[in-house]
This record gives C-alpha cells, sequence and structure tokens, in this order.
C-alpha cells in the first residue's frame, strides 16, 4: 500500500467508498483511534489487520480511488486475476453475504456481441451441470455500463500456478487431478456440453 495519503483524506475517502456504514465507520474510527493515527496507511493497515478492510480495498482508497468497490448487489473484495474476458474479483452477496467469484467484462469487450453471448452460454451450462470437479455459473447480470458473470467462488490456485511454483508433479497426484478433470468433462459431455478450453491455468486445486 501506498503511504503518502493523509489520515483525514484517507477516512475521507473511505467515507466517500461506502465500504463501511456510516455508524459502524464513526464507532471503528474511535474504537481505534484512526484520526490520531500518523498516516493513512496506518490506518488502512489497521483496517486490514482487524478484517474490517480487504488489501485490494485498502490499496485501491491509499492511490485516491473510492468509486468501483460494488457491481451490482456484490461489494468487491480482492482481485483474482485477469483473464481473456476482463477481470475475475471475489464479492460479496450483499443480501446472502455469501462470497462468490465476479468475472467482469472488461471495457475492450463490453459490446461485443460474442463475449455477452459466451457469458450467457456459462449461465446456461451453470444451470445444466452440477458436478463436485466443475465451477458452478450462478447468472450473469448487466448494471450501469457493466456486464459480469457470477460464479461458485473455491479458495485454491491454478494448476498452471502450483506446476510453476512446484515442478512436475509426482505420478499419483497428476493421474488423481487428470481423473478428477476427466469426471467433470463425462458430466459435461453426457449433456451434451464440450468445454474447449481445458488448460492447466483453467483447472483450480
Amino acid at each position: 500500500m501506498a503511504s503518502q495519503l493523509l489520515t483525514n483524506a484517507f477516512l475521507a475517502l473511505l467515507d466517500k467508498s461506502e465500504l463501511l456504514p456510516p455508524n459502524q465507520l464513526d464507532a471503528v474510527v474511535r474504537k481505534f483511534r484512526l484520526h490520531e493515527m500518523p498516516s493513512g496507511y496506518e490506518a488502512a493497515k489497521t483496517l486490514v489487520l482487524n478484517g474490517l478492510l480487504s488489501r485490494f480495498q485498502a490499496d485501491r482508497l491509499m492511490q485516491g480511488r473510492y468509486r468501483g468497490f460494488f457491481v451490482g448487489n456484490y461489494k468487491i473484495l480482492e482481485i483474482l486475476g485477469v483473464g481473456g474476458m476482463g477481470w475475475v474479483y471475489t464479492g460479496e452477496d450483499l443480501q446472502t453475504g455469501r462470497v462468490v467469484a465476479l468475472k467482469v467484462l472488461s471495457e475492450h469487450h463490453q459490446h461485443i456481441a460474442d463475449m455477452q453471448a459466451r457469458m450467457r452460454l456459462e449461465v446456461r451450462a451453470g444451470r445444466m451441470l452440477d458436478h463436485p470437479n466443475i465451477v458452478h455459473a450462478y447468472k450473469s447480470e448487466h448494471t450501469g455500463d457493466v456486464d459480469f458473470l457470477v460464479t461458485e467462488y473455491f479458495e485454491g490456485i491454478t494448476l498452471q500456478e502450483l506446476l510453476e511454483l512446484h515442478g512436475r508433479l509426482p505420478y499419483p497426484q497428476a493421474c488423481d487431478f487428470i481423473c478428477q478433470a476427466a469426471s467433470g468433462l463425462e458430466h459435461a459431455h453426457a449433456r451434451g456440453m464440450v468445454h474447449r478450453d481445458i488448460k492447466p491455468a483453467n483447472l483450480i486445486v
């Protein structure tokens, strides 16, 4: 996190962001004496350590950005990565509290009909498929000028990242991963669906 932001400026941005309701923000400021901290960095660090902000949220606020934390009915928590369609975030459903993955189309792809069709296809597949080795796609939404897909969220890393970290996998483990992927594909194929993009970067461990 950048450390140049003054404490009062940081707290003003946090207030504008609406990440914390006004009553909660006032209580948090008093409890942790945030106004007395020497910099916005220290205030942000305190909120992250106490689970009141995510690292992603704190970083954006420290960059002077207070918008873009909400997409539809979801509060963005962390960024997971960048894919072929856009950005992938974790988000909290403001009604249920459930943590989901949000695939947000990049600005470049917003008006490409084929990309929107792909999102609708993922949702249709998510409703047809029910298997422990397949991530569920719940729904696609459009809000303002943003199109996004809501899917099931799993903590973990991709198989590609695992290989980059640890190198070649032991034979039994590699066979286990292949069998699990094949089981999910068999379920999809039995329902007339083809994935078309199976690769280590699209398999979550």
